[in-house]
């Protein structure tokens, strides 16, 4: 969606996507909750971000071979133009500059073989099973921001608690606890998305038409965390995509429908700095079934993390149905 810069002062909620530039998130939304209220911002990236150009897995040696013109030169040191190193093994995209600072001062934190287990390559499918929270299931009647919502501790959950910038209510944020798509007071949850990721023909590398749509996502980010200032400290933003793109690339120089992407998480709390998660590798043997970057951390497992560690949603809130957290937790929250 395009969003101008007006219609989201009016909304007074966040600006993450517009025509020309990316607009300033608007600085008032997070200081519209209660003194030092918890809130968290979810931004999805609609169409299917490819987050092997996004978080570039230059230390793969089969990241290179099976993208012949769509793949990241390796990082050089003191060069912009190419992949900005992280850890020696991945990398951001060049596009993604304003994001860097994020990551030295650790308010950044990325996981990158992030997923559904739901092997659909459906775009309405999979966003409607993610924003349900519940894969593979369609009756589902309530999105996982609204359980957030409604499992929120009762000093958190203020009548205006949910905010959502879209042309109707995300499928996220339907659910008893209801939400309004203008508020400026008593903010804990915001829903917003960006769209235009779906790079079937002509992706690009460090140009073109991947590179353009991550400079608008990474400048908008960047603002949004400067215009906030100090009061970051009590926001987390949580990016998701509905699944990735192929790790080959296709005949049209661009990639289709995959399996794991990349999801960022910034802001206050955050244990940046790393990746989370275990990487499952492109060799041919370690794809799943035989094309894509295999998941290795459930969605699930990364937002409930986010929903209970950052607004205290109690542990043994049902906001995913017929799922449980198992396992040691990421750990990507103080």
């Amino acid at each position: 969606m395009m969003l101008t810069r007006r219609a989201l002062l009016q909304c007074g909620a966040c600006a993450l996507a517009a025509a020309a530039a990316p607009p300033r998130f608007l600085a008032r939304v997070a200081g519209a909750a209660e003194a030092r209220g918890k809130v968290l911002v979810a931004v999805f990236q609609r169409g299917a971000v490819d987050g092997l150009s996004m978080v570039v897995p230059h230390g793969d040696a089969a990241y290179t071979g099976a993208r012949p013109s769509i793949a990241l030169a390796r990082p050089r040191r003191g060069d912009t133009a190419t992949a900005l190193d992280l850890d020696g093994f991945f990398a951001l995209h060049p596009a993604l500059a304003p994001l860097l600072p994020l990551w030295e001062s650790r308010a950044l934190a990325i996981v990158p073989a992030c997923g559904s287990p739901d092997t659909t390559r459906s775009h309405f499918d999979a966003q409607d099973y993610m924003e349900s929270g519940t894969p593979g299931v369609k009756s589902t009647p309530d999105g996982w921001l609204g359980r957030v919502a409604a499992g929120l501790p009762s000093e958190r959950a203020t009548p205006f608690r949910s905010v959502a910038l879209a042309t109707q209510l995300p499928r996220s944020l339907r659910g008893d606890a209801g939400a309004l798509a203008r508020a400026d007071v008593g903010l804990r949850i915001a829903f917003t998305d960006m769209d235009g990721w779906d790079t079937h023909v002509a992706q690009g590398a460090e140009q073109g038409q991947l590179a353009n749509r991550l400079r608008d996502f990474g400048a908008a980010l960047s603002a949004f965390a400067r215009d906030l200032g100090d009061r970051m400290a009590d926001v987390v933003v949580l990016t998701m995509s509905e699944f990735g793109r192929t790790v080959a690339e296709n005949g049209n120089r661009g990639t289709d429908h995959g399996h794991a992407t990349a999801m960022l998480v910034l802001g206050g709390g955050v244990r940046g700095g790393r990746l989370y998660g275990r990487w499952p590798g492109l060799a041919p043997e370690q794809l799943f079934e035989g094309r894509d970057l295999a998941v290795t951390t459930d969605f699930r497992a990364l937002f409930h993390e986010v929903a209970t560690r950052h607004l205290a949603v109690p542990a043994a809130a049902p906001l995913f149905p017929g799922w449980q957290p198992g396992g040691s937790p990421l750990g990507l929250l103080g």
